[in-house]
């Protein structure tokens, strides 16, 4: 931080006590070093691995660097060396109200929201997002009113259906807008909707910028879908009249499947044909660094220009490092570092 006094006089000493109050504390949920259930904010990124050695290892670096290690302890976001996993935010926060809290400190808006109540209704496409899943999961693309009508059926049973008649009759309540004696407020509390936004070029994309809790940027990206967009429509037709429906619907509600699986599996009288709109390399996304190095790929440089970013030399925009280093910032009692997505809509409009 620039110091932009012009007095002349000599800085001021801190006393003992507010040499305390800026000491390096690590703060972590209690029981941090046993279980994946006490750090939500984590529990994606350590599928697969050996969570508590990863957790051993992260309190490890923490006390090598000089940081006092303190346990389910109230984060204190006044220390300006204070750091945390899980210990701020996250404490009194879902993933969708930290994600509103923090657009909240910045100049760059969130994709607008629709009630569920108003899906159907809505002419423009959405995107169904599933709250707390990361790495491209969870997230569907409804552009068709059939695609709205099935997938907020699915959400209201949530597979339970017993029949195909059952659920046609669901559908139809669903279509009418009949909502009111179907939505408990559990289905608001997992599952939200915000509108399409239309990115350049013929990939679906997003900016990521990695920056730490102290607001260092330590780089941008633009990361673009492994697959070009597709632009056929799906199909738009509501009639179920294969038999075999209700089979389909017995053997899925008899457990042991993907829940999902009505609305993925062709098969089945929910099938969405949604396209994928998911851009992180999670799913096989590819990664153009914003570091000033020249990039070669013609189709990248496409994808470049079409997001005003020079391919002789790609840097990340300044409007969103900034805001990144504030949301970094704002993190520091949950994520040492944390990775900040942004999509810019075709018309130019950071979200």
């Amino acid at each position: 931080m620039l110091n932009m006094s012009t007095s002349s006089e000599a800085p001021r000493q801190l006393d003992k006590k507010e040499l305390v109050d800026q000491r390096k504390v690590f703060y972590i949920p209690e029981g941090y070093v046993s279980m994946e259930e006490n750090m939500p904010g984590l529990r994606y990124a350590l599928r697969g691995n050996s969570t508590k050695k990863f957790e051993i290892q992260i309190v490890e670096i923490a006390e090598r660097n000089g940081y006092e290690v303190i346990e389910d302890k109230e984060f204190d976001a006044k220390n300006a060396r204070a750091m945390g996993i899980d210990s701020g935010l996250a404490r009194t926060m879902n993933q969708l109200e930290q994600d509103d809290y923090l657009a909240g400190k910045i100049d760059i808006p969130m994709p607008r929201r629709v009630d569920i109540a108003r899906v159907v209704d809505t002419e423009t496409p959405l995107v169904a997002k599933q709250i707390n899943q990361h790495g491209g999961e969870g997230i569907y693309l409804l552009e068709e009113k059939s695609q709205k009508i099935r997938f907020v059926s699915w959400l209201l049973s949530l597979g339970r259906a017993k029949s195909l008649s059952e659920l046609e009759n669901l559908m139809q309540r669903v279509e009418s807008g009949d909502l009111n004696p179907l939505i408990n407020g559990s289905v608001e509390k997992k599952w939200y909707f915000e509108n399409y936004v239309e990115t350049p070029s013929d990939y679906h994309t997003s900016f990521r910028v990695l920056v730490d809790c102290f607001g260092k940027a330590h780089y941008g990206s633009l990361i673009r879908s492994a697959e070009k967009k597709k632009k056929d429509n799906p199909n738009n037709n509501l009639k179920l009249k294969n038999k075999e429906l209700e089979k389909f619907i017995v053997v899925m509600t008899a457990g042991g499947t993907r829940v999902d699986e009505f609305l993925i599996n062709p098969d089945s009288p929910l099938y969405l044909d949604a396209k994928s709109i998911v851009s992180n390399t999670a799913m096989g996304g590819k990664s153009l660094l914003l570091t000033g190095e020249r990039v070669i790929d013609p189709e990248d440089r496409k994808v470049l220009l079409a997001h005003n970013i020079d391919p002789d030399n790609p840097l990340t925009p300044e409007e969103l490092l900034i805001a990144s280093q504030i949301i970094g910032i704002e993190s520091r009692g949950d994520y040492p570092y944390v990775g900040v997505d942004f999509v810019l809509s075709a018309d130019g409009v950071f979200n």
